[in-house]
């Protein structure tokens, strides 16, 4: 009997310590997801009939987002696509091409190969211009980014 009662002592406060610190921990994630963006709920794989909902077309929302931005919004940000990728040959590619204010815009490209060759495309500044004339198309150096898709 003293043993089940020293042994209720021990591990009755290592229980409350444990609600605790669960309570603390719903809490932080719980202020944490009200104050960051949620994801996008654009798709839906039930949503039959809607090609939108289904991923077939882009929606509305996508588009506007993923379109190269005004003129006018790069005067406080940059417009900018990254890419990389690695096949199972170590072989590596990353592009980064950025759009910034006053019609310039930087390249980067860089190309590993299996056999340890690399072909790299560094950024220069003062070259590069934006492809005038259409707003989908950036320039710079001797690569061009074109927005196909909307």
């Amino acid at each position: 009997m003293i043993v089940s009662f020293i042994v209720a002592l021990i591990t009755a406060p290592l229980e409350l310590i444990y609600w605790i610190k669960w309570l603390i921990t719903y809490a932080v994630i719980r202020f944490c997801k009200s104050l960051y963006h949620k994801r996008f709920e654009l798709y839906d794989i039930n949503a039959l009939g809607d090609p939108i909902k289904l991923g077939y077309l882009v929606p509305p929302l996508e588009k506007e987002l993923e379109s190269p931005r005004p003129d006018s919004q790069l005067l406080e940000s940059a417009d900018e696509v990254f890419f990389y990728g690695v096949n199972s040959k170590s072989e590596c590619l990353l592009v980064r091409i950025a759009r910034g204010f006053n019609q310039t815009a930087c390249a980067w490209i860089y190309l590993k190969l299996a056999n340890g060759k690399t072909y790299n495309l560094t950024e220069s500044t003062g070259v590069q211009q934006s492809s005038k004339g259409n707003a989908n198309s950036l320039r710079a150096e001797n690569c061009r980014c074109t927005t196909c898709v909307p």
